[in-house]
């Protein structure tokens, strides 16, 4: 994997509580330069999408995410009861694989809340 960096945008930083609909997904954008101009190509890649509490490092999702269009750096993750952690606020991250198994993980602090539903 090339030695470039990898930064996370996120499509929306809020998720409801109890809302499995399954066009409700988590979606974002990968991109290999801070200002998130050029998207990452995710060809060939293996997602897995990470929530983190705020003030620590203790992962609360580790799922897999879908490729939307390796392109353009799009993804997706749609979560199901169980997935996912009660409200309050999380950092998310996006690690990437390639076919050898190097992994690689955004590197920018993205906040992402799940409100209090139903």
């Amino acid at each position: 994997m090339a030695a470039e960096d990898l930064y996370l945008k996120l499509d929306s930083d809020t998720w409801k509580e109890f809302d499995f609909d399954d066009t409700n997904g988590i979606t974002g954008t990968v991109y290999t330069d801070r200002a998130m101009s050029s998207a990452k190509n995710l060809t060939g890649f293996t997602l897995t999408f990470k929530l983190y509490r705020r003030w620590h490092r203790v992962s609360r999702v580790e799922q897999t995410a879908t490729i939307v269009v390796a392109a353009s750096g799009t993804w997706k993750w749609l979560p199901v009861e169980g997935d996912i952690p009660i409200n309050g606020f999380y950092n998310a991250e996006l690690e990437i694989a390639d076919a050898s198994g190097i992994k690689k993980s955004t590197k920018n602090d993205v906040e992402f809340f799940i409100k209090g539903g139903p």
